[in-house]
């Protein structure tokens, strides 16, 4: 029989997580409490969150989610830092940290990632941070449309002003 308490966390867990496809899972031992803040609040700079959960609740919480990947990566004390606008932000925050603790001992480190319901080992976490964001991909594919979009339109505008002109004399 579950114990109450796993029973309440699995779904507080499930709740957090709903809307949620994307997560990194940073390895956090040896950090320390210091460190670890650091590390959170370059993370809520950026409205990214980390959750510190005992591994099989959030296994057993992720069953049936874009997020079910993870599972394979939580082993040890893993964090697991989602939010912000897109997980690309919550990479550049944790990259941030990492940048700022380079040479140091337990800085921490990433053990994963599950990036739109597709799980990522370490080494390709370690590299969302220089994917472009959510925001530089909307701005490029707008750039791309309204350049030539807007040159068509032109010409197309000439046309008919030209045909309306045309039949008016």
């Amino acid at each position: 029989m579950p114990n109450i308490v796993n029973v309440s966390l699995v779904s507080a867990v499930k709740a957090e997580f709903k809307d949620v496809s994307s997560i990194l899972l940073f390895n956090y031992q040896g950090m320390g409490l210091k460190r670890e803040s650091a590390l959170r609040s370059h993370l809520t700079n950026g409205k990214s969150k980390m959750l510190v959960v005992k591994n099989s609740i959030a296994k057993i919480a992720f069953q049936g989610t874009p997020l079910e990947g993870a599972a394979a990566y939580l082993s040890g004390p893993v964090a697991i830092m989602y939010g912000g606008e897109d997980i690309v932000s919550v990479a550049k925050a944790a990259q941030k940290y990492l940048d700022d603790q380079e040479g140091e001992a337990n800085a921490g480190a990433y053990v994963g990632a599950v990036l739109d319901g597709q799980a990522l080992d370490a080494k390709m976490a370690a590299t969302v941070h220089k994917m472009p964001s959510k925001k530089d991909v909307q701005a490029l594919i707008v750039g791309l449309a309204l350049g030539p979009g807007s040159k068509i339109a032109g010409i197309l505008k000439a046309i008919i002003e030209k045909h309306e002109g045309a039949g008016a004399a």
